[in-house]
C-alpha cells in the first residue's frame, strides 16, 4: 500500500489516500470520507468487487459516489510488490 499511496499522493487531483483497514465491509472508510470516486484497478472487473467490499451500486449511487475503474499497470500487483520485498530481504541476509 505504501508504494501505492506514494504514487496517488503525487497527483495533484487526488485530495487524500485512504487504505481500508475495516475489514471486508468498506462502508465505514467510505461514510467517513465522503469520497466523489472510489478508483480500483482494470482487474476488478472480471470480479465481484461489490461483493468484496460488502456495498452495492445502489448504495454508491445513494451518495452520489461513482465506482472508477483504472487501467491495470503491469508490474504494480500486490503479489509482484510483495516478491521485491522478499528478494531484497533475501538479498540483505
Amino acid at each position: 500500500f505504501g508504494e501505492r499511496k506514494e504514487v496517488l499522493q503525487a497527483l495533484r487531483c487526488v485530495d487524500r489516500v485512504v487504505a481500508n483497514v475495516g475489514g471486508a465491509d468498506s462502508k465505514p472508510a467510505i461514510l467517513d470520507v465522503m469520497p466523489d470516486f472510489v478508483v480500483i484497478g482494470s482487474d476488478w472487473a472480471i470480479r465481484d468487487y461489490y461483493a468484496q467490499m460488502q456495498f452495492t451500486q445502489a448504495w454508491l449511487d445513494d451518495l452520489e459516489i461513482t465506482l472508477l475503474y483504472v487501467p491495470y499497470t503491469e508490474g504494480i500487483s500486490t503479489t509482484d510488490l510483495k516478491k521485491r520485498i522478499v528478494t531484497s530481504q533475501v538479498k540483505l541476509d
